[in-house]
């Protein structure tokens, strides 16, 4: 007789046989860009992921020692991967290829620029290329005076309004760690979107 007892997993419950999750994960520039290595590490588990990286997160990544499933892109692949007219760019690319974006940590000033329309790297670009109608999830990551800053609550409610994601935002007054997003994701996000 077979035991009925179901095993306990942190890993989201969903069909085997569908292809795995698409993810593409940005990291800003902050402290908790150190955690991309971990995040990475845990969606590989149940989801293909690709990582586009600002230059400001890059001086915390640098270091670590992220996996070879997973291609990390800078502002300079945009660069380079365009030479001709016609040729797709990235902020195009990635965007169409994921199901899910997750910027994981959101810094103030990269929040400040999506909520004014700024696209001066290959993050902010993909947001303003992004399918509204996928799923967003952004991890704000700042100090508690930063987001306790009137101008945060205001930029936070302006890509509310404008809808320019469809964004699940996680909250906190203390930084907000990759795992509770990792957490999240599994928990209650996947059994609901796939």
């Amino acid at each position: 007789m077979m035991d009925e007892r179901m095993e306990v997993t942190s890993k989201p419950r969903f069909d085997i046989q569908r292809k795995k999750p698409k993810i593409l994960l940005a990291a800003c520039g902050c402290v908790a860009a150190v955690k991309l290595e971990l995040l990475c590490h845990c969606l590989l588990q149940w989801a293909e992921v690709r990582a586009v990286v600002t230059q400001s997160a890059s001086h915390f990544i640098h270091r670590l020692e992220i996996s070879k499933d997973v291609t990390i892109f800078y502002d300079e692949h945009e660069w380079c991967s365009w030479n001709r007219t016609g040729n797709t760019m990235l902020q195009f690319e990635l965007p169409n290829w994921a199901d899910v974006m997750v910027i994981a940590p959101l810094s103030a000033n990269t929040l400040a620029k999506i909520a004014g329309g700024i696209c001066d790297n290959l993050v902010t670009c993909m947001v303003r290329t992004w399918d509204c109608s996928k799923p967003t999830f952004v991890a704000p990551s700042m100090n508690t005076s930063m987001w306790k800053n009137p101008l945060t609550e205001e930029h936070c409610n302006c890509i509310k309004e404008l809808e320019l994601l469809s964004s699940h935002l996680l909250r906190g007054t203390q930084l907000v760690e990759c795992m509770r997003l990792v957490q999240w994701l599994n928990l209650l996000s996947f059994p609901i979107l796939f």
